[in-house]
């Protein structure tokens, strides 16, 4: 499985993008489904005296009946962020796992 994360702001922090790989690739690693596992930060920098954080994930998933998932977040935290985001992702591919299992 390929993991890929993109940060649009150019100033998160190494550490923070490591955290965010490591988390992304646990999610997917546990599920024989996922085929590519995409994360974007990236900075809302709109008029706020602290710009919140936007993470978007999109999973890739094996087979032509299955359409791709989807989920994004937005806060001041990047690691509560992203833990609120795979917590989302996961309950959308433990749906999906039990859909597969159900119908195979």
């Amino acid at each position: 499985m390929e993991v890929a994360i993109h940060d649009r702001s150019h100033n998160v922090p190494a550490g923070d993008i490591s955290y965010a790989r490591d988390k992304l690739s646990t999610i997917a690693g546990r599920f024989d489904l996922v085929a590519r596992a995409e994360l974007e930060i990236d900075r809302d920098l709109k008029k706020r005296p602290h710009p919140l954080y936007v993470v978007k994930v999109q999973l890739y998933l094996i087979g032509h009946r299955l359409s791709d998932l989807r989920a994004d977040e937005t806060g001041r935290d990047l690691h509560a962020t992203v833990d609120l985001l795979m917590d989302k992702i996961d309950g959308e591919l433990t749906t999906l796992n039990e859909r597969v299992k159900a119908h195979p």
